[in-house]
């Protein structure tokens, strides 16, 4: 039993910078090394990554401000100023 506790058990660390510090770090990371490779396939796939950390960036940015959570209470977030409630 307690072998398979210690199978189960879940390994946890905390990360030392936030998402939003690290997607930027990461995306810088990998077009400096799509730079020193020769155009193909791996290439292509180093700066698809870098451009997904990209979008990622914006959009959990995005996610934290308030006007775009979900929310339960229509109240809880402003409304844009052009359209009708």
């Amino acid at each position: 039993m307690r072998l398979l506790a210690m199978i189960l058990k879940r390994r946890r660390f905390e990360q030392s910078h936030t998402l939003e510090d690290r997607l930027p770090m990461e995306s810088s990371r990998l077009r400096e090394e799509a730079e020193t490779m020769k155009p193909g396939p791996a290439r292509e796939d180093l700066l698809r990554k870098a451009r997904q950390a990209e979008t990622g960036r914006t959009r959990a940015h995005g996610c934290a401000r308030p006007a775009y959570r979900l929310r339960s209470d229509p109240e809880a977030a402003p409304r844009h100023p052009n359209r009708e409630p």
